[in-house]
């Protein structure tokens, strides 16, 4: 499709030269993309515009609007759109950011497989509203770009200036603050102090935040805990492990919030009682966190199930009594997403088995609270212990399921506890 939109375009807009590249998921190869092709038009100067339009419009193309940057114009065509036409200046600043978005992701397995999660997600949630769509995806994208930019800046300290900017672009760089870890980070945004989110046993990084992405006011540090790459192999979770991850990221990152959901809560409540001050306030969502509610009759009977689901011999049986313990259906046929969350699953150790010493808890000296979604009696008793034991403040969030986060209270929610936790610290 491609190919032939290549040619058309390269004789309706011959005598302008312009260079023309093949851009958007569709340009990525094992990217998952929508049946349409998005094509950058890099034009020799901005004063072509007028005339790459007119002959555009020539050939089946029709005005889509102003894209909300500068010397970016956005044409479609077809009913509906098939193809989708960027008009930039070559060599300016739009053609190298989004060429170097895609050669990052073409270049990183990690990064592409983290934006085709977003992508998954945000599809589900904004299945009939476009905007809210392409609105959800424009974090993760900005974060990337402005990690181009900023190995482009290198790059121009380092190489002669007549060197093509887009080629000084590095498209393997992550941009890693926890150098002395092996944590991968998505980020985004500027100021200080950052927060660090710590995802549970679905997706990792910024895809299991969609809703956070684009939190303003201050750094954002979304975290891919060991083993959940999609070239790594289906560890599962080690939070003893990944808690001393966490503390050596507070190392480096410095005084910081913390947010932890489900599993990861388990990580993020080990990390905050070892890191000595670092941890400016501690969020924890629908933790896992078992062990502190023991003699609890709903915590004993979903440890009994689950224990007696993590017996079982092969992945089909394993997803049969997993999905009667925990109460849940999953998408049949069993997705590759699916898969390897069952693996991680039975590979991770049992939260209940994780030693939280609670005579300690009250020396931790964090503001902690505790969003639960009102829906299970497990973490609603798991929630109780941590009042009673840290003095916690519970926020229940109706109809926010095991995901209160993706509920649109969350977050005035959020940010209103990391004001408060500032103004006492």
């Amino acid at each position: 499709m491609f190919e032939a939109e290549h040619t058309a375009l390269r004789t309706a807009l011959a005598d302008l030269e312009p260079d023309i590249e093949h851009v958007g998921s569709t340009s990525v190869p094992g990217l998952a993309a929508k049946p349409k092709i998005d094509i950058l038009v890099g034009l020799r100067t901005w004063g072509d515009l007028a005339s790459a339009v007119e002959r555009l419009l020539g050939v089946g193309y029709e005005h889509e609007g102003q894209i909300d940057v500068p010397r970016h114009l956005s044409m479609k065509r077809g009913r509906p759109t098939t193809h989708r036409v960027h008009l930039v200046e070559r060599r300016g600043a739009q053609w190298d950011d989004v060429l170097s978005f895609r050669g990052a992701l073409r270049a990183d397995p990690d990064l592409r497989g983290s934006y085709a999660e977003l992508k998954q997600e945000l599809a589900l949630r904004h299945r009939d509203d476009h905007d809210a769509y392409s609105s959800g995806k424009r974090p993760f994208i900005e974060a990337a770009i402005e990690r181009g930019r900023a190995a482009r800046r290198r790059g121009a300290q380092q190489h002669p200036a007549s060197v093509p900017r887009h080629h000084q672009t590095n498209p393997n760089e992550r941009r890693s603050l926890g150098r002395s870890t092996p944590l991968r980070l998505d980020e985004s945004g500027e100021g200080s102090p950052p927060a660090i989110f710590v995802h549970g046993s679905g997706r990792a990084g910024a895809a299991a935040w969609p809703e956070q992405i684009g939190l303003s006011g201050g750094r954002l540090l979304f975290v891919h805990l060991r083993g959940f790459g999609p070239t790594e192999a289906s560890t599962g979770f080690d939070y003893e492990t990944d808690a001393r991850d966490l503390v050596d990221l507070l190392d480096e990152a410095g005084s910081s919030h913390l947010v932890g959901a489900s599993y990861g809560g388990v990580s993020a409540l080990m990390a905050t009682m070892q890191a000595e001050g670092r941890v400016v306030s501690l969020t924890l969502i629908e933790p896992i966190l078992l062990s502190i509610a023991r003699g609890d009759a709903a915590v004993e009977d979903l440890i009994d199930r689950t224990a007696r689901a993590l017996q079982a011999r092969s992945l089909v049986d394993f997803q049969r009594r997993l999905e009667e313990a925990l109460g849940i259906k999953m998408e049949e046929p069993l997705t590759e997403e699916g898969r390897r969350w069952l693996e991680r699953f039975k590979a991770q150790r049992p939260p209940w088995e994780a030693a939280i010493p609670r005579n300690r808890l009250p020396d931790m000296g964090v503001p902690l609270l505790v969003v639960t979604g009102g829906w299970s009696e497990v973490y609603e008793a798991i929630a109780r212990n941590l009042v009673e034991d840290l003095g916690a403040r519970h926020e229940v969030i109706e109809g926010g399921g095991h995901r209160p986060q993706d509920h649109p209270d969350f977050d005035p929610v959020l940010q209103g506890w990391w004001s408060e936790a500032e103004a006492r610290a």
